[in-house]
């Protein structure tokens, strides 16, 4: 999918009044793998959340495949999500009650048949190479495990982007390498990556590269 960003700005009013994103214009096309660079507070995990659908724009538009975002309701937001987005975090975000197998299928539960996720989440476990690990709970799995699960649980809906906000932050380099070659192996079946990070080793994987400062591409 073609995400393009058109002057977009976010400002946040709190106790003091923030500028996160400053007349950001930028186009990513499908299939692209964007690495985004920039020090803490830059505006990078608020331009993610922007493209997911999490943070309303203040001004600007964005659109993907044509559709204005920045115009959707609530519904339609929460169904843009669902449908097109894939979204890994640095902590994992795993539940502890439950294993690795419901973990993956948890996000999809209301909105499919138990047995066709299940039967999904299972190829996908073999593909991530931790089928060994299906009924283990997360305590028990190291950093790589947990984020192979976290990748699992993202793509399960087959999104056509994926949003990563420092996957590798937590893991050696070792386990870096193998979530990158997966994260490559998707851009390679057409997923359109976007990923934050503060690891030039990472960056160097993407096909394109920006990098913010105070709200801006510089």
């Amino acid at each position: 999918m073609t995400i393009q960003l058109i002057n977009a700005s976010v400002t946040f009013n709190g106790v003091e009044k923030v500028d996160a994103l400053k007349n950001i214009s930028l186009t990513i096309n499908k299939g692209d793998s964007l690495t985004i660079i920039g020090p803490s507070g830059s505006g990078k995990t608020t331009l993610l959340n922007v493209i997911g659908g999490m943070v309303p724009l203040t001004n600007g538009e964005i659109f993907v495949e044509k559709q204005a975002i920045h115009q959707l309701t609530t519904s339609e937001l929460q169904k843009y999500r669902r449908t097109n987005i894939g979204y890994i975090f640095q902590d994992y975000r795993l539940f502890d009650q439950f294993t690795v197998l419901e973990n993956i299928m948890l996000p999809q539960w209301p909105y499919q048949s138990k047995e066709k996720m299940e039967e999904k989440a299972k190829a996908l476990l073999k593909e991530l190479h931790i089928s060994h690990r299906e009924t283990a709970l997360p305590a028990s799995l190291s950093g790589g495990e947990k984020q192979r699960v976290a990748i699992g649980r993202a793509i399960l809906h087959q999104p056509d982007i994926l949003l990563c906000d420092e996957p590798t932050g937590n893991l050696d380099e070792v386990n870096r390498n193998n979530v990158m070659d997966i994260l490559n192996m998707l851009r390679e079946q057409g997923i359109t990556i976007i990923l934050v990070t503060h690891d030039h080793e990472v960056a160097k994987h993407g096909t394109k590269k920006i990098f913010i400062r105070d709200g801006e591409i510089v």
